[in-house]
């Protein structure tokens, strides 16, 4: 039974995908273009993932290495979604769900990088604040792609929690949205016109790649797309004040500058279905060439 609501919304846009996908744009482009639609953004509804952030947030003091719970959700649902949710499935009204993907490595380090400066990490400096060092970061993501490839270390909140980001890349879509709204990628192909997949099948689903945002031409069809789908008028992306985070950014630049991976790891990270739905072969190759050593 779905609790009720005082009222419900006309439109819900759902910006739910894996971390560190630019979902910051999208849930700004959104609020500001929609503002009496419900726009909710969150990574995880399955049961599977709950517990996992349940028992990082949880961890007894000897293997909670996250040094400051601040992002308590943890990329579960908001409380404004609630309702909508039993079971790890969502029972609440036709949504439109944008999604995105990213160059796997990329997004590993990025989601290592800012999850590390956000949470720190009691077994080294990984942070401004802290000290920390290019090596300690780089450090830390090493480990978590061991976790994510041989599995939970258990003694190790914060690699645990990178890890099964990193894991989840050719994961998350079949787990996570498939599962939850019966939308299944593997029926849809990506347009490369449109810069998008999308699928209606009860609720409307856009994927867009996070790579197609950082060109002009790429980004205007990304948004027309986008408003074809959900029949809205898309203006720019809001631009976001980071002046804040100049000392990370100091950081973490030479961390991906100096990331090198051998020929094994970029195997595990590049062959996969998910890749090869939303990149050229070409592509692929360009990604490979970035980070092998």
């Amino acid at each position: 039974m779905i609790a009720e609501r005082d009222a419900q919304p006309q439109d819900i846009y759902l910006v739910f995908q894996m971390a560190k996908v630019a979902s910051r744009s999208w849930s700004g482009l959104l609020n500001r273009h929609c503002p009496d639609a419900l726009v909710s953004h969150f990574h995880a509804i399955s049961n599977k993932r709950i517990r996992k952030i349940e028992g990082w947030m949880e961890a007894s003091a000897d293997t909670q290495t996250i040094k400051h719970l601040t992002l308590p959700r943890l990329g579960r649902p908001k409380p404004d979604i609630a309702p909508y949710i039993a079971d790890g499935k969502w029972v609440g009204p036709s949504a439109v769900l944008i999604s995105g993907v990213r160059d796997p490595v990329a997004r590993a380090i990025s989601a290592t990088g800012f999850l590390g400066n956000r949470l720190g990490y009691t077994r080294a400096a990984v942070t401004p604040r802290d000290g920390g060092t290019v090596d300690n970061v780089l450090e830390l993501f090493l480990r978590a792609v061991a976790v994510a490839r041989e599995g939970d270390p258990g003694d190790d909140t914060l690699v645990s929690l990178l890890g099964s980001i990193i894991g989840d890349f050719d994961l998350w879509f079949e787990e996570e949205v498939n599962s939850a709204f019966g939308l299944d990628i593997k029926t849809a192909s990506f347009d490369r016109e449109a810069c998008a997949l999308t699928l209606e099948r009860g609720h409307k689903l856009f994927v867009y790649r996070m790579e197609d945002l950082k060109d002009p031409a790429c980004r205007a069809r990304v948004v027309q797309t986008a408003g074809r789908l959900t029949g809205k008028s898309f203006g720019p992306f809001p631009s976001f004040d980071v002046s804040g985070e100049r000392r990370y950014q100091a950081l973490y630049r030479p961390v991906v500058e100096k990331l090198k991976l051998d020929q094994d790891t970029l195997d595990w990270f590049y062959n996969n279905e998910t890749v090869t739905k939303f990149y050229s072969t070409a592509e692929i190759e360009g990604f490979r060439k970035r980070w092998k050593g």
